[in-house]
Formats: structure tokens, C-alpha cells, sequence
């Protein structure tokens, strides 16, 4: 299992005319026009998976106690 993070504010840092925003604007106009990115239902499952609990079978809670060095 591989579990990576990239650090966005590393990434950007230094880069004039403020990345971030300029990428807000870009995909707000392309949803704007109605089309679909790609990730948007990835970002919608994220959202709800913050809000609500996410079901887990036993094997893969024994998996995660098993990876963060939990007791059994």
C-alpha cells in the first residue's frame, strides 16, 4: 500500500501571480460552460466520506490496525 501527499503550498511557493486563484477561475469557467472535470465526483465522495462514516469489512480494519502498529 502507498500512500503519497504532495505539499501544494511547497509546490507553488514562490511562483508569482497566485496559482491557486488563477486555477479557481480556470475551473470554474470550464464548469461554467457545463462540463464535467473528471475528478469532480472524486472531490463529491471525499466531501461526504468527511461527513459520514465509511463502512469498513473486518479485514480491512484488521489491515489499518495492522499498518499503524494498533493492538489487535
Amino acid at each position: 500500500m502507498h500512500i503519497r501527499h504532495i505539499d501544494t503550498e511547497a509546490f507553488v511557493a514562490g511562483r508569482p501571480g497566485g496559482p491557486f486563484a488563477r486555477a479557481e477561475s480556470l475551473f470554474e469557467a470550464i464548469l461554467g460552460q457545463r462540463a464535467r472535470l473528471p475528478s469532480r465526483r472524486r472531490f463529491q465522495a471525499r466531501d461526504q466520506a468527511e461527513r459520514q462514516d465509511i463502512p469498513l469489512i473486518a479485514g480491512e480494519i484488521e489491515l489499518l490496525n495492522r499498518l499503524s502498529g494498533a493492538p489487535a
